[in-house]
Formats: structure tokens, C-alpha cells, sequence
């Protein structure tokens, strides 16, 4: 029985959310570290070490490796929940209501991506680059590089190769790829707005606890 259109969105969303980060390797080690609130009084964000990316299924799930009584032990947890569990266990996260959660994870091992988002390298997914691709050559960055020649000192700089570039998206394609993001939009809203409210609620009950 054929799929409804709208049921068509569904699988497409499902499947392109399994597919996000795949061009991470797995267990690939990354941190976390919030920009600091714009909010008056607001701490200064704490950077959180030892978590890995993994690819399921279900999509990119992580894990925090170290296991400490400030900051347990986590296993193939979910973004929200990993994003929940830095704003119980290492300072608050909400006034970021446009904010991409992939915007504070960070690649952690040496190598060409090192201190670069999650949200990035999502985006060179979605445009189809590699992750053994050269993006630190001074001469061509922030993309893939373009004169790799000029990225080894030890070589003469003599041909330079050019990179084909990838054929654009379709027409379809890249509606698809515009209706997925819009939604993703809308799922990290809904989770800026659960992180706020959860905020909100810790406040009302420090200020119960300092009425008594």
C-alpha cells in the first residue's frame, strides 16, 4: 500500500535524522561547552570532557566515559537527554531558544576537525564533503581544500589539483533538505523551551527553600 504524502515527510525526517553525524567516525571523542548566557548573573559556562558520539540506529546517541559522583557515568544517551544531563550536573543551559544543540558539542581528538561543531560537520554532510577532507588549509579555508599542495610544506608547489565539486541537489532534494531542517528547527525549540521552563521551576524552588 503506498504512503500517504504526509507519511512520506515522516520517513524521510526518520531517515535523514538516522543519517545525521554519520560522517563522524564512531566513538569519535567530543566536549561540550555552552556559549554563557545572555542572562544577567548568569555563570560562566564549564566545558564537559569524556563523551563520545556513537551511531545507532535510531540515530547519533552519546556517552560520558567518566563516572564521578558530581557527574555520573551515561551510556548511548539521546542529544536532549545529554543536553539535560550538562544542565543538572554542570550549569544551566536554557536562554538559548535559536540555539542548535550541535553548536555545543565539539570534536575533542587531535587531527584536521579538532575544536570544530557538530553542527558544522552536519552541514558538510548535508553538502556532501568527507571527514578526512582538508579544512585547515590557510590558503582555502573554511572548506575542503582546494591546493593541497600548499597545506604540505615539504612539497614544491607545482600542479594544483582541483576539487570537482559535488553536482547540486535536486529540485526534490533540496526541498527535502529545507523541510528537514525547518523541522529539526522546530524540535530544538520545543527542547530550548522544556530547558527553560525546567530553569524556571529550579528557581521557584530555591526561592520556596529561601522563604522558609
Amino acid at each position: 500500500m503506498p504512503l500517504a504524502p504526509e507519511q512520506k515527510d515522516l520517513v524521510f525526517i526518520h531517515i535523514s535524522t538516522n543519517k545525521m553525524l554519520t560522517n563522524i567516525p564512531d566513538n569519535t571523542p567530543i566536549y561540550l561547552l555552552p556559549p554563557k548566557c545572555t542572562y544577567a548573573g548568569a555563570p560562566e559556562p564549564q566545558r564537559l570532557e569524556a563523551l563520545l558520539l556513537h551511531h545507532t540506529d535510531d540515530g547519533p546517541r552519546f556517552s560520558r566515559t567518566l563516572d564521578t559522583p558530581e557527574r555520573p557515568y551515561r551510556h548511548y544517551i539521546h542529544l536532549q537527554h545529554l543536553i539535560n544531563y550538562y544542565a543538572k550536573y554542570v550549569s544551566p543551559v536554557s536562554g538559548y531558544a535559536e540555539a542548535n544543540p550541535l553548536e555545543f558539542l565539539f570534536i575533542a581528538e587531535e587531527g584536521i576537525h579538532k575544536d570544530r561543531s557538530l553542527a558544522a560537520l552536519e552541514a558538510d554532510r548535508l553538502e556532501g564533503k568527507e571527514w578526512d577532507e582538508n579544512y585547515n588549509c590557510e590558503s582555502c579555508a573554511p572548506r575542503a581544500c582546494v591546493c593541497r599542495p600548499c597545506c604540505e610544506a615539504a612539497l614544491p608547489a607545482v600542479a594544483v589539483a582541483v576539487a570537482v565539486a559535488p553536482p547540486p541537489p535536486t529540485p526534490a532534494e533540496a526541498d527535502a533538505i529545507a523541510a528537514f531542517r525547518a523541522r529539526l528547527k522546530e524540535i530544538e525549540k520545543k527542547v530550548d523551551t522544556v530547558l527553560a521552563c525546567q530553569e524556571m521551576l529550579r528557581r521557584l524552588e530555591a526561592m520556596k527553600l529561601e522563604l522558609k
